[in-house]
């Protein structure tokens, strides 16, 4: 059994708390049914327990799952159980149903109440199909968003170890925001009328907002898995890989490409799949470059291993931006030699117009461009975490954020209302100007940010007696 799970089992499961809870549930219910109709009960408990879940398992769930790591770092107990031998798959799942116990009890057994009002009282407010889907899709995204939550404060704990027992109220919004995004994506595809062919199956929209809410929750936990293996320092070959960041990239991108299934031309329906895949591996690739530590110590180290030979070691110390954008690069170069044929199908055969042809064929190759602009982005993300973000690395993110938007929103903006066209190509992908402009201009910036980053890592250590 979990040691890790049974002592926070023991922790949150007080009897007297539980009993109270429940209690306060029970009244509330009877609350809820008091000289009301069948149908107002039954559409009444529904409706307010359904809310009350997602504030008891969704909300507080969310709050204990982030607290399973700020409160161990605050305690002085967080080092004890690195060192221990329990390894990152039992203290992963030991702490994401072990200190989220007392929440998905109560939470239960107010979805239950949820899903008995109608059953009790009118039958005919949701079928037995329905009552399944609502189940399902209820607990798919809390979990998914519990392990969100955990997998938020693993990072948050790589970027600033020393203040992060203050970190459980920012992971919980991380994942409150992440929930809330994959909550209206699932209800979007719940109300679409048609099937749609993913991958060859004939899916319902019910059905593929599940799948794409079981990936989420797949994902959360394999995310949450691979950065305690980081952080536990494990190296076994077999999962020196990371393989969660892959696994949730991988899966991420296969359902939005499936999506694509109901276009009926195959060129079209191919150039899509790929454009939703490698905007999923770009995505992915953005939150590892802001995230992910950039700690000079650790890419020396990833340095070291892989001139040792080491690889066990070289691949667990791998970035996961490292994994991703090779996925990016590999979508967007199928992606402008499938999309080759499109544009001019569409430009010329179609339309008859050679400039709608130039400017498709803009767009299918601007994913290829867009690979320029992520190096750079990534050079300019090591730059905030190694020298201005100073010792609080936790503003690096923010901080590096704000570079961007500064960068692709508000300077280009500026440039436009002055006619400036000149620096555009510097800032945002610009292909109207000539591919030739268009590459060079983050080429170059590239090139100077390497040296900025590079230039530190070749500086000789000081001698004896120097500063």
């Amino acid at each position: 059994m979990n040691p890790e799970l049974i002592r926070n089992w023991r922790l949150e499961l007080s009897p007297a708390r539980l009993a109270l809870m429940l209690v306060g549930v029970v009244a509330i219910a009877l609350l809820v049914v008091a000289d009301e109709t069948p149908h107002d009960a039954a559409d009444g408990l529904h409706g307010w327990f359904r809310v009350l879940f997602y504030l008891t398992a969704g909300v507080w769930g969310t709050r204990r799952a982030a607290a399973a790591i700020t409160e161990e770092v605050a305690q002085g107990t967080w080092d004890a159980q690195r060192m221990s031998a329990m390894g990152p798959w039992t203290l992963t799942w030991g702490k994401l149903f072990g200190a989220t116990a007392q929440a998905w009890v109560v939470g239960l057994v107010c979805l239950g109440l949820s899903l008995a009002g109608p059953a009790l009282f009118d039958p005919s407010l949701l079928s037995r199909h329905e009552q399944v889907h609502t189940a399902a899709f209820d607990l798919l995204l809390v979990f998914g968003g519990q392990a969100v939550a955990l997998a938020s404060a693993l990072a948050l704990l790589a970027l600033d170890r020393a203040r992060h027992a203050q970190g459980a109220t920012l992971a919980q919004t991380i994942a409150l925001a992440v929930g809330a995004n994959a909550f209206t994506a699932a209800i979007a595809l719940a109300e679409r009328d048609t099937p749609l062919n993913w991958w060859g199956l004939p899916l319902s929209g019910s059905q593929l907002a599940l799948l794409g809410l079981a990936l989420f929750a797949l994902s959360g936990v394999l995310v949450a898995w691979r950065l305690m293996r980081q952080e536990l320092s494990h190296f076994d070959l077999p999962g020196s890989l990371p393989w969660g960041w892959l696994g949730m990239s991988g899966l991420g991108m296969a359902y939005a490409a499936g999506l694509a299934g109901g276009i009926d031309d195959p060129t079209f329906r191919h150039s899509v799949g790929l454009a939703a895949a490698y905007g999923v591996a770009a995505a992915a690739t953005y939150v590892a470059i802001l995230f992910e530590p950039k700690d000079p110590l650790r890419l020396k180290a990833l340095n070291l291993r892989w001139r040792e030979g080491k690889r066990a070691e070289t691949l667990a110390l791998l970035p996961g931006w490292a994994v991703t954008l090779p996925l990016a690069a590999l979508c967007a170069i199928a992606l402008a030699l499938v999309g080759e044929g499109l544009a001019h199908e569409l430009g010329r055969q179609m339309f008859d117009d050679d400039s709608l042809e130039q400017v498709l064929r803009a767009l299918i190759q601007m994913p290829l461009l867009g690979l320029l602009f992520i190096l750079r982005d990534l050079l300019v993300a090591h730059l905030v975490f190694t020298r201005w973000a100073g010792r609080r690395p936790r503003r690096a993110p923010l901080m590096t954020l704000t570079v961007l938007l500064i960068a692709y929103l508000l300077l280009p903006a500026i440039l436009l209302g002055l006619g400036w066209q000149a620096p555009r190509p510097f800032l945002v992908p610009a292909l109207d100007l000539g591919w030739g402009i268009a590459v060079g201009a983050p080429l170059l910036e590239i090139a100077l940010l390497a040296i900025l980053v590079w230039r530190p890592w070749r500086r000789p250590p000081p001698r004896k007696g120097q500063a």
